[in-house]
């Protein structure tokens, strides 16, 4: 088997069933996708906000701790830094379902209804040191369109040039207005990087917290005075140090503060919500999300990515093969390999409580699904009669086949925004589902067999069609090429799917752009030794690149082949 041409198509066929294995690299890049396919489905994020883990100084969590530690009070613990190390270290599990359970109703009673989050995307990651914290993404209802505006302050060579911020907001004011002024009045509303205890002249002096007395030991309902509170909190939680990940490498042995003229340590703390910052009470961040490129290469560099594994697939599976007695049943091949990719990574203790309890790791506010555009049909394994079809009809044959009130409906609506009933009457959903499309084929006119591809799934999504050869058939009967009948069906689509297209197109860019360093931008001194030693990409990065050997877009029929 080993020898075969074949073996890196089965391992792939393997690796696509560890999706449902929470933490692996297969359930992140599925992740990933369904990440994807709400950018798609919903515009540009408007925010992007992380929660962070004050596990040594939350009172409730050491509540709760005290049941465990029954020679302490709730109120020993959390005065004594001993004691709560102690506590936090022996119970793993308590720490994590806090956490939990915190982050996700914080994010449902406070982002939700307070910031008007009208959908969302949240991911809890762990640190090397084993604590939780949460990264997600935010759709704000009636928030600006940054996407129009930033498209339209790129047309002006101007802005290319090195302006201040208060240089820069005027420019955008003046080029975009009025909407320059709502993402000005947007920005101001939704974060701060103002340190309350500095003037407009940089005079001030940051309140001294004394370790005994931190605020994040303080409940919310405990809180008198709120002013005071929120710059103890910016003294404790919010400031920068200077250390690596704030300086900024120029490449001839200097470093430059990231933040230019403020002092990291004192007048300047880290983007957050004031609100925000207080109801969580530890550190938070929040972003405004401006560039669909820029945030689609960050999800895939950090937001969805998985811990680094000290051998590629390639590898595993080799090694699991040579170790196979010619007589073992093919199951154990299966069994070995999907043990070996959770295992080759490191799990903290939180996390493997985490995955123990089996909590989620990943929540949205949309549900998600998958439509197979190579229209082929799936076993039905519920099939009991031998006359019983043996075959389930595709989402693409129900849509070609759907009643005359859904004649206009594209195929990607037909299957978000509709479905059945029992008597087999086509109704609306009472909220639409996310679609993941496979296969993903991104957009390169330079590669005329794949943009040929690329047109005709484009035009299966988009289009409405009763037949196959619809796609490529003008109204006056002449055949086209897909990629001149889909350049025809751009120049009748408006600026809501024009605008689904260009996102699309962004997300594919970063998708298919070489992982090396320089494109990247990395500082990390890990690479830089991995480029010496000849080694261009980490192996989470080669898995989540669409070239990988692990195949996404795997049917069920390609799977039982």
């Amino acid at each position: 088997m080993s020898k075969t041409s074949s073996t890196p198509d089965f391992a792939s066929k393997v690796f696509h069933f560890g999706k449902s294995l929470h933490g692996s690299k297969q359930y992140l890049i599925m992740q990933r996708r369904n990440l994807f396919a709400m950018q798609e489905k919903l515009g540009q994020p408007s925010c992007f906000f992380t929660l962070s883990a004050a596990d040594l100084h939350w009172p409730e969590l050491f509540d709760l701790a005290q049941h465990y530690n029954k020679d302490s009070t709730s109120e020993e613990l959390y005065r004594s830094y001993r004691k709560r190390n102690e506590t936090l270290n022996s119970n793993p599990m308590s720490a994590d379902w806090f956490f939990t359970r915190r982050a996700f109703k914080f994010l449902k009673t406070f982002l939700v209804p307070v910031l008007g989050f009208e959908h969302y995307w949240a991911r809890i990651e762990y640190q090397h040191r084993g604590s939780a914290h949460l990264h997600g993404l935010g759709w704000i209802r009636d928030a600006p369109d940054f996407k129009t505006i930033i498209k339209r302050i790129k047309e002006y060579p101007e802005m290319d040039l090195q302006y201040n911020e208060k240089a820069k907001l005027k420019a955008v004011e003046r080029i975009c207005a009025p909407e320059g002024k709502d993402i000005v009045k947007f920005s101001d509303w939704l974060l701060s990087t103002v340190n309350p205890s500095f003037d407009d002249a940089g005079d001030g002096q940051m309140p001294k917290v004394h370790p005994s007395d931190h605020p994040c030991h303080q409940r919310w309902r405990d809180v008198k005075d709120h002013d005071t509170d929120y710059e103890r909190l910016i003294a404790t939680v919010q400031r920068h140090t200077e250390s690596k990940a704030c300086l900024k490498d120029l490449g001839d042995g200097t470093k430059l503060k990231a933040f230019g003229r403020y002092k990291t340590k004192t007048k300047r703390p880290t983007n957050q919500n004031p609100l925000q910052l207080q109801g969580w009470r530890s550190n938070v961040d929040m972003q405004v999300c401006v560039s669909t490129f820029g945030l689609a290469k960050y999800v895939v560099k950090y937001a969805t990515k998985s811990e680094p594994q000290s051998t590629t697939l390639a590898q595993t599976f080799q090694m699991i093969v040579d170790g196979l007695d010619k007589r073992d049943p093919s199951r154990k091949v299966v069994s070995k390999l999907l043990m070996k990719s959770i295992g080759e990574r490191d799990y903290s203790a939180q996390e493997t409580c985490h995955l123990i309890t089996g909590d989620k790791l990943v929540t949205a506010s949309r549900e998600f699904k998958t439509l197979h555009l190579k229209n082929k049909r799936e076993i039905d394994l519920s099939a009991r009669s031998s006359k019983a079809s043996a075959t389930v009809p595709t989402t693409v044959e129900e849509y070609m086949k759907r009643s005359a009130e859904a004649q206009n409906l594209c195929l990607m609506d037909y299957d978000s925004d509709y479905t059945y009933n029992s008597k087999g009457q086509l109704r609306k959903r009472g909220k639409s589902l996310v679609v993941r499309v496979v296969p993903r084929i991104p957009c390169d006119p330079t590669n005329a067999k794949k943009y040929e591809q690329y047109c005709y799934y484009q035009l299966m999504k988009y289009k409405p069609f009763c037949q196959l050869s619809d796609l490529t058939t003008a109204a006056d009967g002449e055949v086209l090429s897909a990629a001149d009948s889909y350049k025809r069906f751009l120049i009748t689509v408006g600026k809501s799917l024009r605008n689904k297209i260009e996102i699309s197109n962004d997300i594919d860019a970063v998708l298919t752009m070489p992982f090396d360093e320089a494109s990247w931008e990395s500082d990390d001194d890990s690479k830089k030794e991995n480029k010496k030693k000849g080694v261009d990409q980490d192996d989470w990065m080669k898995l989540f690149c669409p070239s990988s050997a692990i195949n996404e877009d795997l049917s069920m029929e390609e799977l039982n082949a």
